[in-house]
């Protein structure tokens, strides 16, 4: 191609980006090749770039993924994320069978297909109520949030099946998106407060009735929210405790007597 001002050929020329001619090296600069439109160059840029709205970004995720209602701001699912929490939910209650039927249980003596189909219901149910409070407060706060199993949590629950320590981890709730430590605090809080809160019931329910659910869910419920509020790595206390160490302390003490107290009257 040769150069509009000069004529000289040029392979690779450069194009000027206020008159949209083709230019050689030596004249590629408008200044060089008496640019008409060189007076732009002095003019306050505006080339501002487009507001994202949420529809926007809403129809770019329909071209990714289906979602299932998509209008609703909290509570939705994708369909790979429903496949993600039915394999968490068959893991967690292979390991809740797995504590029932195991000759050193304390709930061995379970009474029956009926009371271990219950009893395992409800300790998959503690597993993931914890986990959607999570999701319901991230998406509350305007958050990506969808649950995802991952490989080495995934592996040591299934390891738990078949051992005498059981460890539940099989995935998470991914959380994305511009957050303050008080949003990602309340969001972790979340899933232990669910936990703390449904304790005395289920205590109530098992000193009441001496049920084999309940108490499953007197004594699970307040150990889960116990363990995950130790303020290390990346369980959730850790992120409570950089929110709000009040709110920590509180919660943390609240899961610990409600274990204590499972352990004494059970």
């Amino acid at each position: 191609m040769k150069c509009q001002y000069c004529g000289a050929e040029e392979p690779l020329p450069f194009k000027c980006p206020f008159c949209g001619g083709y230019f050689c090296v030596e004249h590629r600069l408008p200044e060089n090749h008496e640019c008409p439109e060189l007076w732009k160059a002095w003019l306050p840029r505006r080339d501002v770039e487009p507001a994202v709205t949420r529809e926007d970004i809403r129809g770019r995720h329909e071209i990714t993924r289906r979602i299932i209602q998509p209008e609703s701001r909290v509570l939705w699912f994708t369909y790979r994320e429903i496949g993600h929490l039915f394999a968490g939910i068959l893991l967690v209650t292979a390991v809740g069978l797995s504590v029932l039927i195991t000759p050193y249980s304390p709930f061995l003596n379970i009474g029956g297909i009926g009371i271990l189909l219950s009893s395992a219901l409800v300790f998959s149910s503690i597993f993931i109520l914890h986990e959607i409070a999570h999701k319901v407060t991230a998406q509350y706060y305007g958050l990506w949030a969808e649950f995802r199993l991952n490989m080495l949590g995934t592996m040591i629950t299934l390891l738990s099946i078949f051992s005498p320590i059981k460890i539940i981890s099989p995935g998470a709730v991914m959380v994305t998106g511009e957050a303050d430590r008080r949003i990602l605090g309340r969001t972790a809080l979340a899933g232990p407060l669910v936990n703390i809160l449904l304790s005395p019931p289920f205590l109530l329910w098992a000193f009441l009735a001496c049920s084999q659910p309940a108490k499953i869910g007197a004594i699970y419920n307040p150990w889960i929210a116990f363990f995950n509020l130790i303020p290390f790595g990346i369980l959730d206390g850790a992120k409570v405790f950089w929110w709000s160490r009040k709110v920590w302390v509180v919660s943390f003490l609240m899961s610990l007597a409600l274990t204590a107290a499972a352990m004494i009257l059970l």
